[in-house]
């Protein structure tokens, strides 16, 4: 799961980043409210340090993020309906919280689903993942 979140964040990066320097010219300033779980010294944490960083290196500082770790803007579930109602923009979670809004989304929580994580993959990124998602 942690592989999951790192590569999650670093894909996120990687095509955010690639996006960026033709268009900060057409980005308004904006600051991203991101919340997570762990601490700054945490995997997590780290992720989000790199990913500020290279947000306001390739936005020219027109959008910035700040971190909030240690849960300090509540649980999961709390940042999941704060995410929803628009007044934080990331987070990282647990998936299980997501089965209150989406109860297709337990498959993610179910042990052994996969044999390893190519075919996590080409389930998760193919017609089912998609499906999924269009819930």
């Amino acid at each position: 799961m942690r592989q999951f979140l790192l590569s999650t964040v670093a894909i996120a990066t990687v095509t955010l980043a690639g996006a960026l320097p033709a268009q900060a010219q057409d980005v308004k300033s904006r600051l991203i409210r991101f919340g997570y779980g762990l601490s700054e010294n945490s995997n997590q944490g780290r992720a989000a340090k790199f990913f500020a960083q290279e947000l306001d290196k390739q936005s020219g500082g027109k959008l910035r993020m700040k971190g909030f770790g240690d849960s300090s803007l509540g649980s999961d579930v709390q940042m999941q309906n704060t995410v929803i109602g628009g007044a934080q923009e990331m987070m990282v979670g647990s998936t299980a919280t997501l089965v209150g809004i989406v109860k297709d989304f337990g498959v993610y929580d179910l042990p052994f689903l996969f044999a390893n994580e190519k075919e996590a993959d080409a389930v998760l990124d193919g017609p089912f993942g998609e499906k999924l998602m269009a819930k």
